[in-house]
């Protein structure tokens, strides 16, 4: 079997780990011919590695509506088995390429990683009623949650049968440097929690929130917060960090290579946000066994991961008071414990292993559809 995968971009960020960890997961279960198509960026620039067998192809055309027609030869020439693709610009572009592509036998797959009305604030290109047009040609899609796959069948039109729910996979697991990250999280601390978060420093995370909820719980117990990440809001969390007397309590780490070291000797990671298509970072917490505090954000990502709150703490989007509640709860050693068993056997679900064998049936499923 032969599987493509395409997006745009494979320049760092978000769709590198998401398409590696595909790639991974195929490979996993057999797949011994894997191509990544993109029109920018290349394998190496992924934050996370692909495996031996995928081999990267750079499309022209600067951007996926100009790839259209090299994708289009790309499948009349290769002759893929299946052809994954995403985002949602990737998918429209995919969607034609694989309808102009008359011969072509192979499969189209959409994936779905973000609720398209949401999606629809970032780009003017992510727009509904393409989506209502356009997918409708794909033999079949998944959504990385199932708040994202109802969405998505209710806005397309689509038929469930056709879409399943498949997560994003648990990248590789970079070793542990020797070493403390921080001297917060040294062996043998002595002291209260130490929360960590990891994510963008943009209004979409709502760290102002996780602040707030912090200064409670700073003011009733010795706690300590690490955040780890960049982006536009750094200068305001900075001012709001003096502004609630937090300083020596809260830090901004700035960007990190790998959160690794910190969710590994972290006490609880806690999430904010207002939107999680998926929070693969929650995920990749879980697997290090640290309990889990997170948002019900938008899109249902949290939710899922989560599993409905029964792997870790969920509070309602934006609630100061349920956040720095579910904080003070998780400094409960022996609550800890518990959360961190029930993280680590809720991670286990998205390891290559299952996510790729959950793909393979459903390009089989997609080829049932066809014949």
């Amino acid at each position: 079997m032969k599987v493509a995968l395409f997006t745009q971009d494979m320049s760092g960020g978000t769709f590198g780990a998401v398409f590696s960890g595909l790639a991974n997961a195929l490979a996993a279960n057999g797949v011994a011919a894997l191509e990544l198509l993109t029109v920018q960026g290349d394998m190496s620039a992924a934050e996370h590695p692909f495996p031996p067998q995928a081999r990267h192809v750079r499309l022209p055309g600067g951007g996926s509506a100009g790839a259209i027609w090299p994708l289009r030869r790309h499948l009349l020439s290769a002759r893929p088995d299946a052809l994954i693709s995403g985002p949602i610009i990737p998918n429209l572009a995919a969607v034609l390429a694989a309808r102009l592509a008359r011969g072509w036998t192979g499969a189209l797959i959409l994936s779905h990683h973000h609720p398209v009305r949401l999606a629809r604030g970032q780009s003017w290109k992510n727009s509904v009623p393409l989506v209502r047009l356009l997918y409708r040609f794909a033999d079949v899609s998944f959504a990385v949650s199932p708040a994202v796959r109802d969405e998505v069948i209710e806005v397309a039109g689509l038929d469930p049968a056709r879409v399943e729910c498949i997560p994003n996979v648990l990248p590789p697991m970079p070793p542990l440097a020797p070493g403390c990250p921080h001297p917060w999280l040294a062996a043998g601390r002595s002291g209260g929690p130490v929360f960590v978060t990891v994510a963008r420093l943009e209004p979409v995370k709502n760290l102002p929130l996780l602040l707030a909820a912090f200064a409670e719980v700073a003011a009733a117990l010795d706690a300590r917060l690490l955040i780890a990440g960049s982006g536009s809001e750094e200068a305001r969390l900075r001012a709001q960090i003096g502004a609630l007397g937090l300083e020596g309590r809260a830090v901004l780490l700035g960007y990190v290579d790998s959160p690794r070291p910190y969710l590994a000797a972290a006490d609880a990671f806690v999430l904010a946000s207002d939107e999680e298509g998926f929070g693969q970072v929650l995920s990749e917490a879980m697997r290090e066994g640290l309990p889990v505090i997170s948002t019900d954000a938008a899109g249902g990502g949290a939710r899922f991961v989560l599993d409905d709150g029964g792997a870790g703490m969920l509070v309602p989007k934006g609630d100061r008071a349920a956040l720095a509640q579910a904080m003070t709860a998780m400094a409960d050693p022996a609550t800890r414990r518990r959360y961190a068993a029930l993280a680590r056997a809720r991670a286990a679900c998205f390891a290559p292993e299952p996510v790729g064998a959950a793909l393979l049936q459903l390009i089989a499923k997609a080829a049932s559809f066809r014949a």
